[in-house]
């Protein structure tokens, strides 16, 4: 992705203009650097903790995620504090008074006691859903990366209960939407549960491989014995043979062998198929291998 120039004179005033051409405020070792700023619009209650030369804000506000009037401003409990870098970053204006812009500020962390924050942050509602007047931690920007030294848990549910003390007695989804396209959301694999599922087929393969194997090799006897035998008849005016005593004794035997042997692993074999489906495939089994609370795309 292409990037923004070092120095862009886009949206600087004159005086800013004439700074940059003279060299002078242009940010060494962090000394004043000439750049336009966007006002905030404010709202009577809100107040601008920070607001400084490099388009930073501060604001301690209730919740308001864009014009004056949206959100839960006029609610109690709505509490909110917005910390933005770069107001209208792709197009910035020297003075410019404008309202937040979850879409076009360049990076932002929104913190409020009461919020919608899907519909803030443009978010797919996923099999999470959407969070409707709640509290909300929101970060946002071109790239976000979070890194841990020793870990980092992703854990819903840990208290049982909201910010406005709702009892949460079920077990809340974790989605990963890569594009914000929920329409595709799977369950992801449980681990341990897929391992053990696939040694249950390997253990149902090699049984299976050492039914077929000792079927052919009954075969293999009573076909070698029909290949071989051999009698004669002599009668005059013709005459019926006797039935081979070879052929009838390797076919009698290897009858008994399929009965006995081949026939009943083949049914235990279909028999464990339908109970592996059952506890692997199924919800209800004991060794589902997805995962009925975290989803990706």
């Amino acid at each position: 992705m292409p990037t923004k120039p070092a120095v862009s004179t886009i949206g600087m005033s004159a005086e800013q203009k004439q700074d940059v051409e003279n060299g002078v405020n242009q940010g060494y070792r962090h000394s004043r650097r000439s750049e336009p700023v966007v006002r905030l619009d404010r709202g009577g209650n809100e107040v601008i903790v920070c607001e400084s030369e490099n388009n930073v804000h501060i604001v301690a506000t209730t919740d308001r995620p864009r014009i004056k009037g949206s959100g839960y401003g006029m609610d109690t409990q709505a509490g909110s504090l917005d910390i933005v870098v770069g107001r209208m970053a792709h197009g910035p204006m020297d003075g410019m008074l404008r309202d937040p812009s979850f879409k076009t500020d360049a990076a932002r962390i929104y913190v409020s006691m009461k919020t919608d924050a899907d519909e803030n942050f443009n978010l797919h509602a996923g099999k999470v859903g959407n969070s409707i007047a709640k509290s909300c931690i929101g970060i946002q920007a071109d790239a976000v990366r979070i890194s841990a030294n020793e870990g980092i848990k992703l854990v819903t549910n840990a208290w049982g209960q909201n910010s406005h003390g709702q009892r949460v007695s079920s077990v809340p989804n974790i989605d990963f939407i890569a594009g914000n396209d929920g329409s595709k959301l799977e369950p992801l694999v449980k681990g341990y549960a897929l391992a053990r599922s696939l040694e249950k087929i390997v253990i149902q393969l090699s049984d299976t491989t050492e039914t077929l194997n000792a079927f052919l090799q009954y075969q293999l006897s009573f076909n070698a014995a029909v290949t071989t035998h051999h009698h004669e008849v002599a009668c005059v005016g013709g005459g019926v043979a006797i039935p081979s005593i070879e052929c009838a004794t390797a076919g009698a035997l290897s009858a008994l062998s399929l009965g006995a042997r081949t026939a009943p692993s083949a049914v235990i074999s279909m028999i464990n198929a339908f109970g592996w489906r059952n506890n692997c495939l199924l919800p209800s089994g004991g060794d589902y291998i997805l995962s009925e609370n975290v989803h990706t795309t």
